[in-house]
């Protein structure tokens, strides 16, 4: 699976691209201010397929209300029998409702928590 392309100003730190992960996963990294509403924006983790395995919100760790980069961080629950190709998508939180809000998806290879 090729490296995601992020949109402009953002930066994951973890997990890394196509990483094995196993639940619960935890994200880091940071985003433009414009992308948090009240300091926080969406997140769901999603096989390849398209079905949502699970949906949160990620945190910001400063002051959200500039245009810099700030800080997140989030975690999602998922439960999955065998290995599991996934994406791990985060939405810019757009109250608005107009259609151009940005998304980044990183693709993921999800674990059972238990090995087989």
């Amino acid at each position: 699976m090729r490296e995601p392309s992020l949109p402009d100003g953002m930066q994951i730190d973890a997990p890394a691209p196509n990483a094995e992960i196993r639940t619960p996963l935890k994200l880091s990294g940071s985003v433009p201010g414009p992308w948090y509403f009240e300091g926080s924006f969406p997140i769901e983790l999603r096989t390849n397929d398209g079905r949502v395995l699970a949906e949160s919100i990620a945190q910001s760790t400063g002051n959200w209300m500039t245009t810099d980069p700030v800080g997140f961080t989030g975690a999602l629950d998922f439960e999955v029998d065998t290995p599991t190709a996934a994406v791990l998508v985060l939405h810019e939180d757009n109250t608005s409702g107009q259609k151009d809000a940005r998304r980044a998806r990183l693709p993921l290879r999800l674990m059972p928590s238990r090995p087989n």
